[in-house]
């Protein structure tokens, strides 16, 4: 199905050579493009406690900490859905247990309970209450910067907790804590933001002579916007015992037992790019023999991604899993890329599972 499912299938397939020794320094699973699909597999690598190193640009509303902002946030101020609340609730970073939660979403689903107020007040009277949102809901109307601040504050004390600090793997910690400080640079900016909105409005009222209007988006929102559009920077390091997520360039100059090609699909691994319609590639080899010059062509792309892809081949010491989601989330089934059938008619029956 979709990436989400395709990232837990891959989780899966790790666990196997892996297990939980020192085989995972010798396992890497590669994206052709550091971007939503790796974001993914990182974000379901860290809700099954499997320690990776990702040392590219992640999105912050992919990982852990951003989820959970995201969530707490929606109900608050947005949505203020069951959904919303379920998501905050199911977070690892959540202290909620995790057989109340279903129970407690059993239970709203038979009642039929949507309002936010309603939810709260079903989940104070069977589990106890959830002070970090009550204190969310009330720096809401203050505007972005009180609202940035006291998220921020309630997500340093969950990924500070002493029972949590020690029961996640040293890699999740360092991008929790990262994840944090991307999220404390989106608030200082939203809060610029909406000073500078508010600004803006009073000036026109001002102008007008009428009342002040409100900012064209709240605080919550400026919130969501940036954590959505925010990404965490996580460098490489010496951590051990852990799974490897790179592209196909970092790749290059390194070996493992076993590399997980991920992604492989049509247009995206080969990344495949159309000819430019105003300056196609004969007239791009006309000028270039004519003038001596050095221009890309659709086919030089093409032998580069070539290149990578059988590169990254060739990073295996043991096992090469070529992988794909078979349909989007929508259902509608995928095209794999050509590349995947490439190995499977080299390499002779005995060696392909």
């Amino acid at each position: 199905v979709g990436s989400g499912a395709h990232g837990e299938r891959v989780q899966r397939e790790v666990l196997k050579p892996g297990g939980s020794g020192n085989e995972r320094d010798w396992t890497a699973m590669v994206c052709r493009k550091p971007g939503t699909d790796i974001s993914v597999i990182a974000s379901v690598l860290a809700e099954f406690g499997v320690p990776f190193e990702l040392p590219a640009a992640v999105s912050l509303s992919g990982a852990p900490v951003g989820k959970v902002a995201l969530a707490a946030l929606d109900f608050v101020a947005g949505s203020r859905s069951r959904a919303s609340l379920l998501s905050y609730l199911r977070n690892p970073r959540s202290s909620a247990p995790l057989e109340k939660v279903d129970e407690f979403d059993r239970q709203v689903r038979k009642k039929g309970l949507e309002n936010n107020f309603e939810l709260i007040a079903k989940w104070k009277i069977d589990v106890g209450s959830l002070v970090e949102l009550d204190r969310l809901a009330k720096a809401a109307p203050r505007g972005a910067g009180s609202l940035g601040l006291e998220l921020i504050a309630v997500i340093r004390e969950f990924v500070t907790a002493d029972e949590y600090v020690v029961r996640v793997p040293a890699a999740d910690l360092r991008l929790d804590l990262l994840a944090l400080a991307s999220l404390e640079t989106v608030c200082g900016e939203a809060e610029a933001a909406h000073n500078i909105m508010r600004e803006a409005d009073q000036e026109k009222s001002g102008e007008s002579g009428g009342p002040a209007k409100s900012s064209r988006l709240s605080g919550c929102e400026l919130l969501m916007s940036g954590i959505r559009q925010a990404t965490v920077r996580v460098p490489a390091s010496s951590l051990r015992k852990c799974v490897r997520l790179l592209d196909p360039h970092r790749i290059l100059n390194q070996r493992f037992k076993s590399v997980f090609i991920c992604g492989l699909l049509e247009k995206q691994f080969p990344s495949f790019d159309r000819e430019d319609a105003f300056f196609p590639d004969a007239d791009r080899r006309e000028l270039a023999s004519a003038f001596n010059l050095s221009l890309d062509t659709r086919e030089l792309r093409l032998a580069e991604e070539r290149f990578l892809f059988f590169h990254t081949l060739h990073r295996a010491r043991e096992r090469v899993y070529l992988c794909y989601p078979s349909c989007d989330a929508g259902g509608t089934p995928n095209f794999p890329s050509f590349c995947v059938g490439v190995p499977i008619d080299i390499f002779q029956p005995v060696f392909l599972v």
